[in-house]
């Protein structure tokens, strides 16, 4: 499984990598990014099987389709 982490700080990639390692080694890789998901960033999502977001995050009709369309597109 591979896991986009969108307005990702130092310690959601602490901790985040901290209990992938300990559950999970072989079985999700984590794609992390400083800033913010939004309609113009949803490509960065492409191949990945799930993304993970945070108040910054926009989650708008729009970008959620364009999440669909990406992942439907491989």
């Amino acid at each position: 499984m591979k896991l986009a982490v969108f307005s990702a700080k130092s310690y959601d990639r602490t901790y985040l990598d901290q209990v992938r390692e300990q559950h999970f080694p072989d079985l999700c890789t984590i794609q992390y990014h400083a800033f913010a998901l939004s309609e113009e960033t949803v490509p960065l999502a492409q191949g990945c099987d799930a993304v993970c977001v945070f108040v910054n995050d926009t989650l708008d009709e729009r970008v959620l389709r364009s999440l669909y369309s990406v992942q439907s597109s491989y």
